[in-house]
């Protein structure tokens, strides 16, 4: 399909990573102006609202870019599960685990342009007691500390590391079972 076929949609979650997202807006808007293709950006105004988002913007020749880190790429793969829309992502986050191993530039102009050139390619992904995973998911500490930096307002790899600090000797192993 080529990329002039396709309509994206980003959806910026302007708590993610560090800064304000109010220069990446611009950025893409003058992006895509530019090249004129069509376009759309929204805002998530609260934890869910991707999901909601995607969601609604499942159709076919409808890319939905997540502006933001792995959580933000987890909220819209999981709106989007069983739709013919596909995934984009932007790296805005903390960490950027799964666009720094797909190969996404961090530089946003880069980025872009990798978004706007690149084929459409279809992923795995796993299911955890019905939760989505879209490229990696936690169990124990790892889980604990990835749950407990989504309610975080530090954000990057201080606060991680801030976090596992504060809790690495207070912390209490569980026991659990895997089916597979």
């Amino acid at each position: 399909m080529a990329p002039a076929e396709l309509t994206y949609n980003f959806l910026i979650n302007p708590k993610s990573g560090k800064g304000s997202k109010h220069d990446t807006a611009k950025v893409i808007g003058d992006f895509f102006s530019q090249h004129r293709q069509p376009h759309q950006i929204f805002y998530t105004e609260y934890p869910g609202h991707a999901r909601e988002i995607a969601n609604k913007l499942t159709a076919k020749n409808q890319v939905i870019v997540a502006v933001g880190g792995d959580g933000t790429i987890h909220e819209i793969a999981d709106g989007l599960k069983g739709s013919e829309g596909c995934l984009g992502l932007l790296p805005a986050g903390s960490g950027n685990g799964l666009a720094r191993h797909l190969g996404v530039s961090m530089d946003l102009k880069i980025a872009l342009r990798q978004l706007t050139t690149s084929c459409i390619v279809q992923m795995d992904l796993l299911t955890v007691n019905e939760k989505l995973s879209i490229n990696i998911a936690g169990i124990g500490f790892d889980g604990f500390i990835a749950k407990e930096f989504t309610n975080k307002t530090r954000r990057g790899l201080s606060g991680y590391v801030r976090l596992i600090f504060q809790n690495f000797f207070s912390y209490r192993e569980f026991e659990y079972d895997l089916e597979l």
